[in-house]
């Protein structure tokens, strides 16, 4: 509360039920049952310095795990507060900017969590540092979700760079001379999978067709597909792929289910500047909002308490939701409520040990 209070804007709940109210209605919610079973990983293209205590008191009540990935460096994180400051446990994966790449890799830190070992994970899903996740929002948790799907069909935009056309030349290579089983049944559920989503071009064609990307900064794999997941993005990580040019070759290969308005989902040019009047609690993702801009008090941070902060107050504490379609794509046309809880009940479960939670 005082994080906001220190910009002027003092609308935040002030009180917080018992952990017993907290730990009941936490029970009665099917959605956020499902988000206790799955892992989020949070991915910062660049080295992580500030941000993650933020992402921390979001999203860490509310998951199995959530694992931060990218460079890590400790000397260079910057806790300006105890509002922000780091909350063990603190999960990470490194990956050098080499590896990282600026963003480019991004998609291996999903293969490098699952390759982690973790059990009863029902699903994971992958979120840069700027994006929002409405976790309130449900989705089928059976099946891969992004929130766009293919939308940039023509694009032909990155497979001019070496991380394009070049790396998908390597990739193709790769799979059609691979000895290793788990690699050759990739590349087989691979093109199966094209031609079952209605594809019938052979996958070395739909690899090197110079085109297509699809924007990734959210999206969900079940634990069904993890094993092909993590198969076929490693290959594509060990020959350089770039991110939405990776994803999109994954999700033509599956059966997923996307945002039924997916152009609101990211913002660009201008209106990046204009987030707090774009974000939405109906959608399930949103991209980008900058957490460096919320280091100091000031207008921004303002504007970020008075948005997004109070929409998570209200509906996670204040039982607001209103009715709304299903965000899912196959259930679009089905009008259904929000399933909200009373807000003013809610939990940590961290390590086994049940805490009261104040929010900022």
């Amino acid at each position: 509360m005082d994080w906001c209070n220190e910009t002027g804007y003092p609308d935040l709940l002030k009180t917080f039920p018992s952990a017993q109210q907290l730990l009941n209605q936490h029970d009665k919610s099917d959605n956020l049952q499902n988000d206790l079973k799955s892992v989020l990983v949070v991915v910062n293209n660049y080295p992580w310095i500030y941000g993650h205590g933020i992402i921390q008191r979001l999203y860490q009540p509310y998951f199995a795990a959530v694992i931060f990935c990218g460079s890590w460096y400790p000397d260079q994180i910057e806790d300006h507060d105890n509002y922000t400051s780091i909350i063990e446990p603190f999960n990470f994966i490194h990956m050098n900017s080499v590896e990282m790449r600026r963003g480019y890799s991004a998609y291996h830190c999903l293969t490098l969590a699952k390759e982690m070992g973790l059990t009863n994970v029902q699903g994971y899903f992958l979120m840069a540092d700027d994006a929002i996740f409405n976790i309130w929002q449900k989705i089928d948790y059976s099946t891969v979700y992004h929130l766009t799907g293919v939308i940039l069909e023509e694009s032909e935009k990155f497979w001019y760079f070496d991380a394009g056309h070049l790396a998908a030349l390597n990739v193709v290579k790769t799979f059609e001379t691979s000895k290793n089983p788990k690699i050759q049944n990739a590349w087989q559920k691979f093109e199966n999978g094209l031609e079952i989503n209605g594809n019938r071009t052979l996958a070395r064609k739909e690899m090197t067709s110079g085109k297509g990307r699809s924007y990734s900064e959210f999206y969900y794999i079940p634990n069904s597909e993890m094993e092909y997941y993590a198969t076929l993005m490693r290959v594509f990580f060990e020959n350089g792929l770039y991110l939405e040019i990776a994803v999109d070759k994954f999700i033509k290969s599956v059966k997923y289910e996307k945002f039924h308005i997916p152009e609101i989902s990211y913002i660009w040019d201008d209106d990046s500047q204009k987030w707090d009047e774009k974000y939405s609690k109906t959608m399930v993702g949103f991209h980008p909002v900058k957490l460096s801009q919320f280091q100091n008090p000031g207008q921004n941070r303002m504007r970020y308490c008075r948005s997004i902060l109070q929409t998570w107050a209200d509906i996670m504490f204040k039982s607001s939701c209103s009715p709304t379609k299903n965000s899912s794509q196959k259930l679009k046309k089905k009008a259904t409520t929000i399933k909200c809880f009373d807000s003013s009940m809610w939990i940590i479960i961290t390590m086994g040990i049940t805490t009261p939670f104040s929010l900022f």
